[in-house]
């Protein structure tokens, strides 16, 4: 007997045992019992804490206002080339992603079904959009199967492409307008075909699971960033003038050189070589828990924090037959990214 699984890379046939159905365990309940469609809306807003950390100029990237960024995100769901199969769920990644980063303040261009000529036509068009200049980060997003190759991603047409091709497009000799700005980039694919098993982990030693589930009585998960709220239920929107201006150096240092490949924050929802699962009824794992987390956290946490919560949380989560995932992140970035605008002392 047989049960077919599908992830983001290729269709899996896998023998179903006895030994593999004594380790079932049901997703969690976010991923289960919820409609797939977020709703709800965003007031930033800003504590005396949080004011403290992005007051620090130095160690904090400045953020334009009122909008972050271009967020361009690609959507592949339907393939023109019959060796990979249409990502049935993916329309929810797409929904949920789109709206996230809307609500984040960034204006949101979401392409679907690309090939790879069109995919490079966009990415030289952002390259070299004048836009960049105005906005304090960038925010790039793939969600399609794994290429024929290691560290591929796969276009509509069934051609690969290269992710060290799609970083080289915006480092900062060839993007100069988003130098010295945060450049976030993400990958929602698998990157081969091995499945990760997990290890079980000695009792005495597990951290407590921070995975909160949605109860089944409530449709979904509600969509709205967490807002900080001080003192009772009030709250505290940033007034328009304690937006820290947009600066990339000190002022008073001159002829200042950075790294080409600086200021990226990378993330892949799968370990090298491995599957990225995904669900026909809510989509993929990496993009349904990143939206989750991101929603919650990003009034009070930078990027690095939110894609550690993201793998923390994922790792509570598994197939029918025992089989993990977890994201990986590269970063390159000299300060931190808040998704919020800095505050002036």
């Amino acid at each position: 007997m047989y049960e077919f699984y599908i992830f983001a890379g290729r269709k899996l046939v896998r023998p179903q045992t006895a030994d593999l159905t004594t380790r079932c365990k049901s997703p969690p309940a976010s991923l289960l019992d919820a409609a797939p469609h977020m709703d709800g809306g965003v007031i930033p807003v800003y504590s005396s804490k949080i004011k403290a950390k992005v007051t620090k100029q130095k160690s904090v990237y400045a953020t334009s206002f009122p909008v972050r960024g271009v967020a361009l995100l690609f959507f592949n769901i339907e393939f023109t080339d019959n060796n990979y199969p249409r990502r049935i769920g993916a329309q929810h990644d797409m929904d949920n992603l789109s709206r996230l980063f809307r609500d984040l303040n960034y204006n949101v261009k979401v392409m679907r079904n690309a090939d790879r000529t069109t995919v490079l036509e966009e990415l030289e068009f952002q390259r070299r959009n004048q836009a960049h200049a105005a906005y304090g980060s960038f925010v790039l997003g793939f969600s399609t199967h794994g290429g024929n190759s290691s560290k591929t991603i796969a276009c509509s047409d069934g051609k690969s492409l290269f992710m060290h091709e799609i970083y080289d497009f915006f480092d900062s000799t060839h993007c100069p307008l988003l130098a010295g700005k945060p450049k976030f980039i993400f990958f929602d694919s698998s990157s081969g075909s091995a499945r990760d098993r997990g290890v079980p982990l000695d009792k005495t030693l597990e951290t407590p699971k921070i995975f909160e589930p949605v109860k089944k009585q409530l449709s979904d998960i509600k969509f709205s960033l967490g807002n900080i709220k001080i003192g009772s239920k009030v709250l505290y929107p940033i007034p328009r003038d304690q937006i820290m201006p947009l600066d990339l150096y000190n002022s008073q240092i001159s002829n200042c050189v950075i790294p080409n490949k600086a200021d990226f924050i990378i993330a892949t929802s799968a370990f090298d070589g491995y599957v990225s699962w995904r669900r026909n009824s809510h989509g993929c794992w990496f993009s349904r828990i990143m939206v989750e987390v991101f929603q919650k956290h990003a009034c009070d946490h930078h990027l690095v924090e939110l894609l550690k919560l993201v793998r923390r949380k994922m790792s509570y989560v598994e197939t029918k037959f025992g089989y993990k995932q977890v994201n990986m992140t590269i970063d390159t970035s000299m300060k931190y990214f808040y998704f919020f605008p800095g505050l002036t002392q």
